[in-house]
């Protein structure tokens, strides 16, 4: 008696237990229900743990059955909107969810919710579990159910069979025999053979047609569907442990293996042309192939790779592993890295101890500043994460945060989860739902999922344990709107007795396509990026959806050294990965070119061309053309260099700056220090100066005393961290940290160091006029007017400098009026290969 009643429902929630309906509803009209737990004194003979929402929030049962029937997951075809759900075959608190499965030999549903009509997809066949194992691996949280632009439907199941111990009711005669003579067969069906060995298959819903894609002695793991047909899957051959990525081609050409090692993958997702993106599991700490990319062409395959060692570091007292835990493809048209890392945290005493982060990075387009930067409160990343993945939508970056003990007017309301809201433009975080009175709602986060630009989430209401769904328009949250216009929360059922967790969520209401806008394609405002110190990728951000075969034929990368290029027009090959509205090109200057998986970036000092010939089109027909091509000269490989400014604000930067490209021996973990001034018997100072870190950290600020053994005084490390060291007045090392996500963020700032007395003040300014002071600290030891004092900048990677001033300070802190400034540098007439055009800034000096 299996019924689905799906027809209203905007949305399909699974929870974690059984639940029966009970007549009527509550005082306030909620849905009621009861836990079904199957202990010794309540059997579970039905109920589901299925639940419809429709657009006002009301809840009720998706499914009826006179036996229990549980839910693993469920997914909607987005080309005909049907729903295919994946039975639980497994048997909980005593429960046997196997029951009905047996009885019907089908544990694989398609529904059609315009009229609760349902099929079995494949009798005999139960799929693949939607568990930690499975979400941790798959970075754009696609389900074990997943779907072609043809509609057809992949899987991943294991066969089951099933014996019949019924009987007779005439006799005690065999079923061939039982109804011949009379008697009626009563069937009593059970699952006897039931073990774990998948294969992937593709499902026709309009003919029914099921076809195997793998063979029998592969267990597959799990896979991802282009839309193409083409298939990528991690497999092991039956009694072999060795672990490969596969991909086969929709017209079964050929099988052929994107792997070269044997630990399988780290993560794997694809971009929204059938690009995949991987990272393999080979123990490689360097980031060089970071993320594997592969291409799939009309016979074969193309691939390269992505280096994200600029992402990684191991510097001031900090460490960030260079290749990702997670990939995602935003619908900004950016790819955004998720990395591991940590940093000591210092105290006034010297005392330290390790504080594990989690660092989200945008790795297309280049930017290798964090966007935001998760304590993790030494637990691993993925424990932190839970059932919430990061979701990131329209620019701004949503993730859940648990706080084991809320407390608000001094009193704690107990645990509590919150929604962190990150601009990723501003780096700006807003939190939702966190609670500003002892008497406000804390809830328990479930489960959510985003659907066009709706992000959907399940929580339970820790005041009155109720269920409640809820709705934040991420539309209306870019727009500045405020909580009550964006964030939708409604009570949708009632629990007597114990509250069920909710494991998935799933949307039914279908994204809208994208309508033409009748107008000629462009390159939006700075959408080109062309970074002369990155030489790993270009991006180019258009204003519409593009006929993407076009731009293949007619976008060409060149290199103005014909030799370096691979063939005589000095063309460069690259792979394109294309996220919605943007493309992003992976050059390849290897040999092997884009036939292996070596992959060498574009050369330090060379000049590139990107050549927009005629022919490019967008997805509609419009012609696209832009006046002039666009040309990039990559930056030195180490050293200083004199370079343009990239910004109008005349408070930051203006004219030319200096650029620090990269150090000279990058193995070291140590700066490498170059003297800015001699200070000599200056006792009291102050240095400022405007910079823009193009990694994690911009470099430290030293106050050398080459008398003290040629130690340092003073040394305060920039980065999103703020990190000094000093000499007491007791002669003793003292050690402080400060985090401030603002500080170090990849945008010019001003930053001011004062030391005068026994005080050192380190400040910085956004604007350039108004400055915050970060740290301040009074038992700083005194200086004598015999030392010769050194100032130093210790470079830690890429970073330009502009407006560099040295002045002395009275005993009070304020500007001398007695010597004034040592240096007014602002770069304009500057020559780094000529020390003399101003001998105060001696850039190409160094000491360690």
């Amino acid at each position: 008696n299996l019924k689905f009643n799906i027809k209203d429902a905007s949305s399909l929630q699974a929870v974690e237990k059984i639940v029966k309906s009970i007549d009527g509803r509550s005082a306030s009209g909620l849905f009621t229900y009861k836990i079904l737990n199957g202990n010794s004194r309540e059997a579970v003979t039905s109920g589901t743990n299925l639940m419809a929402v429709d657009e006002n929030g009301s809840t009720s049962l998706a499914l009826t059955s006179n036996l229990p029937i549980k839910i693993m997951y469920s997914a909607v075809n987005p080309k005909d909107g049907l729903v295919y759900l994946a039975l639980d075959y497994a048997w909980t608190n005593g429960t046997d969810f196997q029951q009905i499965i047996a009885n019907e030999n089908c544990a694989f549903y398609e529904v059609n919710p315009k009229n609760n009509q349902y099929k079995c997809v494949s009798e005999g066949k139960i799929l693949q579990k939607y568990d930690d194992n499975y979400m941790k691996m798959i970075s754009g949280n696609q389900k074990p159910i997943q779907f072609d632009d043809n509609g057809d439907v992949y899987f991943l199941a294991t066969d089951f069979t099933r014996n019949d111990y019924g009987y007779c009711s005439n006799s005690a005669e065999p079923k061939e025999t039982c109804e011949t003579n009379g008697g009626v067969w009563k069937p009593n069906y059970s699952i006897v053979n039931l073990n774990w060995n998948p294969r992937l298959y593709k499902y026709k819903s309009e003919t029914s047609k099921l076809e195997a894609i793998t063979q029998d002695n592969v267990n597959v793991e799990f896979f991802a569907t282009l839309s193409t047909g083409d298939v990528v899957y991690q497999s092991t051959a039956t009694g072999v442990w060795l672990k490969k990525l596969m991909m086969k081609k929709a017209d079964s050409s050929r099988v052929i293996n994107l792997t070269n090692g044997t630990w399988g993958v780290d993560f794997f997702t694809i971009d929204t042309k059938n690009t995949v993106l991987f990272g393999q599991n080979d123990w490689s700490g360097s980031g060089e192939d970071g993320i594997r990319i592969v291409k799939s062409g009309s016979k074969g395959i193309k691939k390269t790779t992505l280096n994200t060692s600029k992402f990684g570091q191991n510097k001031n007292h900090t460490w960030n592993n260079p290749k990702p835990r997670r990939i995602i493809v935003a619908d900004d048209g950016k790819i955004y890295g998720v990395f591991e890392g940590g940093h000591n945290v210092y105290n006034t005493t010297g005392n330290h101890e390790w504080k594990s982060t989690l660092n989200v990075y945008q790795v297309l387009p280049f930017n290798p500043i964090p966007k935001v930067q998760l304590k993790l409160n030494n637990n691993n990343w993925w424990s932190w994460m839970e059932d919430t993945p990061f979701q990131i939508s329209k620019g701004f970056l949503y993730y859940k945060e648990t706080k084991q003990d809320v407390t608000v007017g001094g009193e704690s309301l107990g645990s509590g989860d919150f929604i962190k809201v990150v601009d990723l433009n501003t780096r700006k975080i807003t939190t939702i739902l966190e609670p500003s009175k002892a008497e406000d709602i804390i809830y328990e986060i479930y489960k959510w999922k985003l659907s066009g630009d709706k992000l959907y989430f399940s929580a339970l209401n820790k005041i009155n344990n109720i269920v409640v769904t809820a709705t934040i328009d991420t539309a209306k949250v870019k727009q500045g709107a405020n909580k009550s216009e964006y964030l939708s929360i409604k009570e949708s059922a009632s629990a007597i007795g114990a509250i069920s967790k909710i494991q998935d969520i799933e949307i039914l209401k279908p994204i809208e396509p994208e309508i033409d806008t009748a107008s000629k394609p462009s390159i939006v405002d700075n959408g080109i990026s062309m970074n002369p110190e990155n030489q790993y990728s270009i991006s180019i951000e258009f204003s519409k959806y593009m006929d993407t075969d076009s731009i293949i034929k007619n976008l060409k990368l060149k290199s103005d050294d014909v030799e370096e290029g691979q063939n005589t027009d000095g063309i460069i090959s690259y792979i394109p990965i294309w996220v919605y509205k943007t493309l992003h090109i992976i050059p390849d200057l290897s040999s092997g070119g884009l036939g292996d998986s070596e992959s060498v970036g574009l050369s330090n000092g060379e000049k590139y061309t990107l050549e927009f010939g005629s022919g490019i089109k967008d997805k509609y027909g419009w012609d696209f053309s832009i006046e002039d091509n666009k040309t990039v000269t990559m930056s030195p490989d180490k050293g200083w260099y004199v370079g343009a400014s990239d910004s109008v604000d005349t408070n930051l930067t203006n004219g030319k700056v200096i650029k620090f490209a990269d150090l000279k021996d990058k193995t070291q973990y140590a700066p490498e220090n170059y003297l800015l001034n001699d200070l000599n018997d200056t006792k009291n100072f102050r240095v400022q100066f405007s910079a823009k870190n193009f990694e994690y950290s911009l470099g430290d600020i030293i106050l050398w005393d080459p008398d003290k053994n040629n130690s340092n005084l003073l040394s305060i490390s920039v980065s999103s961290s703020i990190y000094i060291s000093y000499m007491d007045k007791e002669n003793d090392y003292k050690w402080d940290t400060k985090y401030k996500n603002t500080i170090a963020n990849g945008n010019w700032k001003v930053y001011r160091l004062d030391v005068y007395k026994n005080t050192v003040k380190f400040s910085v300014s956004k604007d350039g006029v108004k400055f915050d002071e970060i740290i301040s600290k009074t038992d700083l030891r005194l200086r004598t007017a015999t030392t010769n004092y050194k100032l130093l900048y210790g470079a830690k990677g890429k970073a330009a400098m502009d407006n560099l001033i040295i002045t002395t300070l009275n005993d009070d802190g304020n500007v001398s009026s007695e010597v004034g400034n040592i240096i007014n540098e602002d770069f304009t007439n500057f020559d780094i290969s000529d020390e003399s055009t101003n001998p105060n800034f001696k850039t190409i000096y160094t000491s360690n």
